[in-house]
């Protein structure tokens, strides 16, 4: 077979970006609408909020070592869409509206996990609900929900108080995707389910401080977000009348996104966590398919693709794939001028390279398509059937 170097035109492949990159765990044992969720000590903690029949008081546990759920200490009040978060191994559940009625609510309590008991804190400043949260060190701050969108109220543990902060920059902070980095809130999306927004921004806690980042790529209504390394990875959400899948990963150094693994699953208002190098999406919403998103449990972890694809291996199938230490080989066999569809990711998933060829044998230069040193991984298809293999770049 003739031998040539190709420079092939960038295209885009939907059968690579909706690929089963999120595992499907263990479901949850109740269909739950905006429980708090959040991590001890490895757990993952998915406590109050809605249920089947209004507010529910249930706190479950899910323990990712053996994929398995157990019921711990129930809240001590009923409540629609509370906060909460986790500081210092403990969870704090505030805030809510009292079921069916849509009276809100200021109360407050920590979990302990070392007694399985709850204990009453002071009370949030002003009742609220829809709130959002993030944990900085010692303190949670509460983001925006009814009645003031703009207002931040910030709980300290040590001294056990409530202190009021600068406002938020915008109104739509509101079902936005809210999660923390070295001492830093980050912000993306959010607003009404038909008036999305694609801003961004980030909080300085030294100078109590909002500022803007460059905006998603897309409105967004109802995302989560959670940080895995050095990027953040923003999940789903709703827009223009659908429910999304599609990830996007923010480059918090660079101040830019790419395209992520896609969800199994459309859905919105879904709750996000990490525990070590993997993310976990809980529940959601979508109205095609209601039962099953509220309870599913996804995981994606950094890597994992890459564990399973052995290194340097030549793969004996319709498609054979090598490599050189500055090329990329891939040869395609009884072609009859099909077309080969190449895709390149790297460790987090984000798409490196893609390319097109109808020649039987490929070579592409390692320099001209990897970024990078590293490890990637090369998948082609040709009609039907896709080979992949693990590229280590020096």
């Amino acid at each position: 077979m003739k031998s040539v170097l190709l420079f092939l035109a960038v295209v885009s492949f939907s059968f690579l970006g909706s690929a089963q990159s999120w595992t499907k765990l263990n479901s949850v044992p109740a269909r739950l609408t905006f429980p708090v969720v959040d991590v001890i000590d490895g757990n993952i903690h998915v406590v109050g909020g809605g249920g089947v029949n209004g507010a529910t008081d249930l706190h479950l546990r899910y323990t990712p070592s053996t994929d398995k759920w157990d019921t711990l200490k129930p809240v001590p009040y009923l409540a629609q869409q509370p906060g909460g978060g986790t500081i210092n191994g403990k969870l704090h559940y505030f805030g809510g509206g009292y079921p069916n009625s849509g009276t809100r609510l200021d109360k407050h309590y920590v979990y302990d996990p070392s007694k399985d008991d709850w204990t009453k804190l002071p009370n949030v400043p002003i009742p609220r609900v829809i709130h959002k949260t993030a944990v900085l060190g010692d303190s949670i701050y509460v983001l925006s929900g009814q009645p003031d969108k703009k207002r931040v109220d910030v709980y300290n543990a040590v001294n056990n108080s409530w202190n009021q902060y600068n406002d938020l920059p915008d109104n739509n902070f509101w079902y936005a995707g809210i999660t923390t980095h070295n001492n830093t809130i980050y912000r993306f999306g959010g607003g009404g389910s038909i008036a999305a927004t694609d801003a961004a921004h980030k909080y300085d806690a030294s100078k109590d401080a909002w500022s803007s980042l460059n905006t998603l790529p897309k409105t967004i209504h109802a995302p989560d977000a959670e940080t895995l390394g050095d990027s953040i990875f923003i999940t789903g959400g709703y827009t223009s009348g659908r429910y999304l899948s599609g990830v996007w990963i923010y480059d918090i150094a660079k101040n830019t996104y790419s395209q992520g693994p896609f969800l199994n699953t459309e859905r919105s208002y879904h709750n996000m966590v990490r525990v070590g190098d993997c993310l976990y999406v809980i529940g959601g919403n979508n109205n095609s398919n209601p039962d099953s998103t509220a309870v599913s449990l996804l995981r994606y972890c950094r890597g994992e693709d890459f564990a399973k694809v052995d290194d340097h291996k030549l793969i004996e199938t319709k498609i054979n794939m090598s490599q050189s230490p500055t090329q990329i080989h891939i040869a395609a066999t009884n072609t009859y001028n099909d077309v080969l569809e190449i895709e390149i990711k790297n460790i987090l998933g984000i798409t490196v390279y893609t390319g097109t060829s109808r020649l039987s044998d490929t070579q592409l230069e390692k320099t001209k398509v990897l970024p990078t040193s590293g490890t990637y991984i090369c998948y082609v298809r040709q009609r039907n059937h896709v080979s992949r293999m693990k590229i280590v770049h020096y």
